[in-house]
């Protein structure tokens, strides 16, 4: 790529090479690098990335996707997933429980899918990451996986570099390996390294993700927070829960959990999703990507609400609250010493963690009753046992009951 210069885009062959019906010229000038990515880093883009990408019905027999990787590109896609079986020599995409491939298809495909996107010229400084998943590898696995891309192959990675610093050379796919055998200089790059992530074990009738510490750099400002979030049900991919999953609400609440969570401290910079044409994840994508934490209408505290539904439009973590008897928004106040308490319920909100029966309010309240001074007037059998003495007195007028403490 050259700037100021008549710019020329090539479709990659299966043999990387482009032929002369492939060339794609584009009749526009271009001074600088414009675009999202330009100006953005690894730790400070936001993109989102299908699971298992290639994974379409036709493909294989439990799908992730809709839609193949071309079409995702075109939808706003700029992360993808592959899951790599290198079985002698060929390289091939599956989703299987083991090194064993079931329905492979040509990973070549897959590849020529997202670039038949890229090299269009309104695309001419768009990135891309690529996470590898080598579920079998073999000598030189790497180097084929990378050659397809061709000279788009980011080398080399810094990660404190903006991107315009890659695209001005041309480089804009960035592949990332599960495997410890990377190789930079080609452009294989370990994953560990620049990527801290959650973990993916979310059944759909749970309310929130796996946020557990998965693998990733920690406390590094500079690696890219990746939220895994895509659910389960019976261990096979929802569609139909994909809707909720990938709801605006739903996206931006889990980011604000997310980014409280102390091994990541911020907002996801990669968010990994199934079955990306359902609920509508473009705008948590433009609030993510201008700063933005929240859509604006979300419910404030003590907003009664629904787990799994309406619970996830509020504005914090939700939590059951007993003055309500049901969950709302938002974290309930605790209950002050004093403060009269349901044993079992209420009682289990005061700030003190403890709770007793208070005679002077003849029911249970937070904390320790405070005893009576004396001259403090009291009922024998009752009020008169919290005497600061343990003595009181009761005169003849006061019938046996009506005392006062010693």
């Amino acid at each position: 790529m050259y700037f100021g210069q008549t710019f020329i885009l090539a479709v990659v062959s299966v043999t990387g090479f482009a032929s002369a019906q492939e060339k794609v010229i584009c009749n526009e000038t271009q001074a600088a690098c414009e675009g999202y990515f330009c100006d953005e880093t690894l730790s400070s883009m936001f993109l989102f990335m299908t699971h298992n990408s290639y994974a379409t019905d036709e493909r294989v027999f439990i799908r992730n996707q809709n839609f193949g990787e071309e079409d995702q590109f075109d939808a706003g896609i700029r992360g993808f997933n592959f899951d790599i079986y290198d079985i002698d020599g060929e390289l091939s995409v599956d989703h299987t429980p083991n090194e064993n491939t079931w329905t492979p298809s040509p990973y070549i495909d897959s590849v020529r899918g997202v670039l038949t996107g890229m090299d269009k010229c309104e695309n001419r400084n768009e990135i891309v990451i690529v996470d590898l998943e080598m579920k079998n590898s073999g000598y030189r696995t790497n180097l084929r996986v990378a050659e397809p891309w061709g000279d788009k192959v980011i080398k080399n990675f810094n990660a404190t570099k903006p991107f315009s610093h890659y695209i001005a050379k041309g480089q804009r796919v960035l592949l990332l390996t599960n495997k410890d055998s990377s190789d930079p200089s080609i452009g294989i790059h370990r994953r560990k390294d620049f990527v801290t992530q959650n973990g993916y074990d979310w059944s759909c009738n749970m309310d929130e993700p796996d946020f557990a510490y998965r693998e990733g750099p920690k406390n590094d400002p500079s690696s890219a927070k990746l939220m895994n979030h895509f659910c389960y049900t019976f261990k096979l991919p929802d569609e139909l829960d994909s809707g909720r999953v990938n709801d605006e609400q739903t996206i931006m609440y889990h980011s604000r959990i997310f980014e409280q969570q102390p091994v990541f401290g911020s907002f996801p910079n990669i968010i990994m999703i199934d079955f990306y044409d359902k609920g509508n994840i473009w705008p948590a994508q433009e609030l993510i990507r201008n700063r933005n934490k929240y859509v604006g209408d979300e419910l404030e505290d003590g907003t009664r609400c629904v787990a799994g539904t309406t619970c996830l439009s509020c504005k914090n973590e939700y939590s059951y609250w007993y003055s309500k008897a049901m969950t709302a928004c938002g974290t309930e106040p605790c209950l002050q010493d004093g403060s009269r308490c349901a044993a079992g319920t209420s009682c289990n909100n005061c700030c003190s963690d403890s709770y007793e029966y208070w005679d002077s309010l003849l029911f249970s309240a937070c904390g320790k009753e405070p005893c009576s001074d004396a001259g403090t007037l009291c009922w024998s059998g009752s009020t008169c046992d919290e005497c600061c003495s343990g003595d009181y007195d009761c005169p003849w007028y006061g019938l046996g009951y009506g005392c006062s403490c010693d």
